[in-house]
């Protein structure tokens, strides 16, 4: 067998594996691609030299035009570089990945899995991306009457619970999320979308929070919150802290108010 055979064979193994990790078919981090392209490289142009390859005036190839083949194989590491950014994912495409999740899985678990899996193969950016954006709709759902709606359909809701619930009600999908911010009752109609904890049913989803994290640790090594770009975020939006609260769990004829469905379904009141 030639050496050229052999390492041409090698160069097309080689190639497999890195379009595979860019693609986010394999797991393993941007570094390994910088190793294994290096490793291309050296291959090729080993080949090239030591094999004898002649042009077409059957001349060896001379360092001018080993040069050139060099800078024409190399890719450019500083291009695979992980750039800070502000930009969330376009809210179109967030809602169509949340949709499929919904169809993908049978249990928030199964869900929060999926969405991990899925934003692997995405470029960093999106990655990114599509935490800004879950924190934007957190945000837009940061409401009183909301929050009447998780103390009610959870028997009690701190700050965290809220934010959990928030998460619960993204993970519903657009139409659920767009008409519970103006009408909390709309929520009775996922009233069976809950995971049960130690036999209660919750309505919460913590791990909202963590998927993109999670998915971006394992995509590239590396820490989420080192990439994004909190100078080109939009302080003005941040309103936590800055709610009006409408309801007292005091008073549960306040809720009953905001919520009637919701009350009627779950609240107990105490003797």
């Amino acid at each position: 067998m030639k050496p050229w055979s052999f390492t041409s064979g090698l160069f097309f193994i080689i190639l497999f594996y890195i379009l595979s990790l860019m693609t986010g078919t394999l797991n393993i981090s941007t570094y390994c691609i910088k190793v294994l392209i290096t490793v291309l490289i050296t291959v090729l142009i080993t080949a090239c030299t030591g094999s004898g390859m002649m042009d077409e005036v059957g001349e060896e190839r001379d360092l001018g035009q080993e040069t050139e083949l060099k800078e024409l194989i190399e890719i450019s590491f500083d291009s695979m570089q992980i750039s800070k950014t502000s930009k969330m994912l376009d809210e179109k495409l967030y809602w169509q990945l949340i949709a499929r999740s919904i169809k993908a899985s049978t249990s928030l678990e199964d869900q929060e899995k999926w969405l991990i899996s899925e934003l692997r193969k995405q470029p960093t950016e999106k990655i990114i991306g599509f935490k800004l954006r879950t924190h934007k709709l957190l945000i837009d759902s940061y409401n009183s009457d909301l929050w009447c709606a998780g103390y009610i359909m959870n028997g009690g809701c701190s700050d965290d619970c809220f934010e959990y619930f928030r998460c619960w009600i993204i993970s519903r999908g657009r139409e659920i999320f767009n008409n519970s911010k103006t009408n909390p009752d709309y929520l009775i109609n996922e009233v069976n979308a809950g995971d049960v904890i130690s036999g209660i049913k919750v309505y919460e989803f913590e791990g909202l929070l963590n998927v993109a994290g999670t998915a971006f640790s394992q995509k590239t090594g590396k820490d989420i919150y080192d990439y994004i770009d909190y100078a080109g975020l939009d302080a003005s939006e941040d309103v936590y802290g800055q709610l009006k609260i409408r309801w007292s769990e005091e008073d549960p004829e306040s809720m009953r108010k905001l919520c009637p469905v919701l009350y009627e379904k779950f609240f107990k009141s105490t003797p």
